[in-house]
């Protein structure tokens, strides 16, 4: 066999070798497969907290707590301090939002407004706020620190401080 025929059958076989390599690569998803996925982007901590306090005075309106599952994690932890100094906590959606059903019905009409919210570490909003409802001439006070990761509550403490004056 000459060098030229040798030639042709090498340049053959290479071409072969980088269309099965190419080939390869494209089936892995190629270049892109490669590049590492950008997360979407989660949520801050203040954003979420401020959507806490929208889906909460809604189910204190409707009743409808469903809306909780959009900004607690599912194994999230309440700690709800009273103002009679009695502390409960409740750990897991369906715990928490029967909580919030039974504080519908004890605190109807009650709304909560926000007077001041700071993001105190990445992960960490404090909020302080009144509430009440037309019966009450001076509404009540409480604070809340919110510890949210991945875009949910993850445990929230929960103390009146101020039971409001009817």
């Amino acid at each position: 066999m000459n060098t030229h025929a040798r030639k042709a059958n090498l340049l053959a076989l290479l071409s072969l070798l980088v269309v099965l390599l190419i080939s390869g690569l494209a089936a892995c998803g190629g270049p892109d497969a490669a590049q590492p996925q950008t997360p979407s982007p989660q949520p801050s901590a203040l954003s979420v907290a401020t959507t806490y306090f929208q889906v909460f005075n809604a189910g204190m309106r409707s009743g409808d707590f469903s809306a909780l599952a959009s900004v607690y994690a599912p194994d999230a932890t309440l700690t709800q301090s009273s103002t009679k100094g009695v502390t409960t906590v409740f750990h897991g959606l369906a715990d928490i939002t029967r909580f919030y059903q039974g504080l519908k019905t004890r605190l109807a009409g009650y709304q909560w407004t926000t007077e001041s919210m700071h993001g105190v570490a990445p992960n960490v909003v404090l909020a302080y706020e009144h509430a009440g409802s037309p019966p009450l001439r001076i509404a009540s006070r409480c604070i809340h620190m919110f510890v949210i990761q991945n875009g949910k509550i993850t445990s929230y403490e929960w103390a009146g401080y101020y039971a409001g004056q009817p």
